[in-house]
Formats: structure tokens, sequence, C-alpha cells
């Protein structure tokens, strides 16, 4: 999503980057990208973990140009089970948060049937962010996902705790996605599930708000 609300799959961090990848260096997460002259350019490390197994990142950027990214990790120890993160930066890429904040809260299940991946993130006209992603918070097994969200104001604070982007039920959500609305406040979420049996498309309106 850029400044002006319109959805990009290729983030524009300050006009330098036209294409995000992860890349990892020592055993840490950051983004790299290219400006037009073909100069690599890198977003600051988004995770400070020694262990990472596997991350995918999304970034979203606000009208006054503040990005945040968010992403998943996992450590290859085997001693924690997929995380959902966000970290905060300027539009000049100088973080704006000391460490990045877990987004999901973990259950206390047992690893494996802890799992939060796919993240997918927006910012409305004001600043508050929209973070989702996809978790098998107390499922029968780790490949049972359901759709969860939580939205954070301008500043990183909590705004809406975690709440559930598809409802209700244990439907096999997948690529869940979150967008910005026209309506002040939301968000649209889309994603997939078998809730009737097969899998079909569905969309809700989500407030950023309680």
């Amino acid at each position: 999503m850029d400044a002006d609300g319109g959805s990009k799959l290729e983030a524009d961090l300050t006009g330098c980057s036209r294409r995000e990848l992860p890349h990892r260096v020592a055993g840490v997460l950051e983004s790299t990208g290219g400006d037009a002259a073909g100069k690599v350019r890198y977003l600051p490390i988004l995770s400070i973990h020694p262990l990472i197994l596997t991350t995918r990142i999304a970034l979203t950027i606000d009208s006054n140009g503040q990005v945040t990214a968010t992403w998943w990790e996992a450590k290859s120890d085997g001693t924690q089970s997929e995380r959902v993160y966000v970290r905060r930066f300027t539009n000049a890429l100088a973080p704006l948060d000391t460490l990045p904040q877990q987004v999901d809260a973990p259950p206390g299940a047992p690893l494996g049937v802890d799992r939060a991946v796919f993240p997918s993130v927006a910012t409305d006209g004001s600043g508050n962010v929209l973070v989702s992603w996809q978790g098998n918070v107390n499922a029968a097994d780790a490949l049972t996902f359901s759709g969860f969200g939580k939205s954070f104001a301008a500043n990183g604070s909590q705004q809406k705790a975690d709440f559930r982007v598809d409802l209700a039920g244990r439907a096999y959500v997948a690529t869940l996605r979150v967008a910005r609305s026209s309506q002040a406040k939301s968000f649209v979420a889309t994603w997939r599930d078998n809730r009737t049996g097969h899998f079909d498309v569905y969309t809700r309106v989500v407030a950023a708000l309680p």
C-alpha cells in the first residue's frame, strides 16, 4: 500500500527500492532493494534473531512516509516455532523501535500447534496499522490455520488486541491479505477457506479500533 492508498507488490522506500527480497547476513534478516541506478540499498536490520529458520517480509508506507515492516521467523534449533514480528522505520529508514515487537500472543500450546505465519500489513490515512497473519492456535494439527489480526497506532502502541479475522470455526484459512479501506480507520481483509466444504474467497471490513 503506498502513501496514496494504492496497492503495491513492490515497496517504494524513499524512492530507492523497486524489488524487495529477503537477505540473510550472519544469521540476521535484512531487506535489499535497488534504486533506479541499480545501486543496492538495505532496509535496516529487521530481526536480531541469531537462529532464523525462515521469514517473509511485508511492508507498508503511511502518508507521512513512515515504513512498517512485518515478517515471521522461527529458531532453527527448534526451541521456538513460527512467530510474527513488526518494526517501524522513518522514511529515511532509521529504526523507530529499539527492538522488533512480537505481534501474535503465544497461547502456550506445544511447539507446532502455535504457529503464526504469512503476515500481511496495511496502513490507513491516519497512520493506523493493521497486521494480519495465519495461525493454528489450539488447532488439532500444525496445518489447520485461522486468520488473525492486530492493530497499532502510528506511534506503535497497540489499539486492538489479537482478534479473529475469519470470525470462527476451523476452515483452513489461506492467503490472508489486508489493504486500506475507503472508510476511515478501517481495512479490508480477503482470504480463502473451505467452511462450505470447498475453497471460496471471502472478504470483510475490519475496524482499526476496538
